[in-house]
């Protein structure tokens, strides 16, 4: 820059140390541009360096603390259901699924409960969300409503004859009909209504947690599913409130075993 204004300075003669003052100008402009082209890129690259970091640090303070592994935005599609089913096929010491009673489960995993409950002295746990269970609110003090009704007209708003008793009735039959065919069963097996109003269903597996959360509209059973760390953070929060739901002493009160392998219900 000293030199390209030192060269400015003689633009009225034609020379300076012998050389021509548009050479000078030239040469000093040419490494100026360069100098102040070099000096956005460093600028430029610090700033990509900082914000890959900002990133980095992020991500990895959700996930030391709040064990938050992955965030899945289409839990119905082929990558994910093989991402539940390895999952679910490692599983030693739980596979609990709340509040998942839609016919996917029921035909997606049952074999695998199968195998699982004949070879591990594993937990499992299939709650569904009771359809017996009646909502009553100010506005409909008689006409009680059923839970997974509500839940119907929060994601459709339009009601329906839909017959969640049988519906739900049917598929439990199915996996108590399949779970029955087992030859020797090592761990346990439970099917349960669960009363309990909570805005979420999720897949515990091992030490994983799949957490759904109830959205409204078409993208309800679609997404978001966070995949987190049963042990800390907010996995160890869902894990704690379901075990309290199904296990604690407040079981009694919220839960009906529909089937149990150590009692066959």
């Amino acid at each position: 820059m000293l030199i390209f204004l030192l060269a400015a300075s003689y633009k009225g003669t034609e020379s300076f140390l012998g050389i021509p003052i548009f050479s000078w100008i030239g040469v000093a402009g040419s490494v100026l541009a360069a100098f102040i082209f070099s000096l956005l890129v460093w600028i430029i690259e610090l700033l990509g360096q900082a914000k890959t970091r900002f990133h980095e640090e992020y991500y990895n303070s959700i996930g030391r603390t709040q064990g938050v592994k992955d965030v899945i935005s289409q839990r119905g599609d082929d990558n994910t259901v093989n991402l539940y089913s390895k999952c679910l096929k490692k599983a030693r010491t739980r596979a609990w699924a709340i509040g998942m009673s839609n016919n996917h489960l029921v035909r997606q995993h049952t074999d695998v409960f199968l195998e699982l409950i004949q070879s591990h002295e594993i937990d499992i746990v299939i709650v569904f969300w009771s359809p017996f269970t009646k909502l009553l609110t100010p506005k409909h003090p008689v006409n009680q409503r059923c839970v997974l009704a509500a839940q119907e007209m929060i994601e459709n708003e339009v009601p329906t004859d839909t017959n969640w008793e049988t519906i739900i009735q049917g598929r439990q039959d199915d996996l108590k009909r399949v779970i029955g065919t087992a030859l020797n069963i090592r761990g346990r097996f439970r099917i349960i209504n669960i009363s309990g109003v909570t805005n979420f269903s999720c897949f515990i597996l091992d030490d994983e947690v799949f957490f759904f959360p109830f959205l409204r509209g078409p993208d309800s059973t679609n997404e978001p599913t966070i995949r987190c760390d049963a042990t800390l953070g907010i996995g160890k929060r869902v894990m704690e409130h379901i075990d309290r739901l199904i296990n604690g002493p407040i079981s009694t009160e919220l839960c009906e075993i529909v089937y149990d392998s150590r009692g066959n219900t």
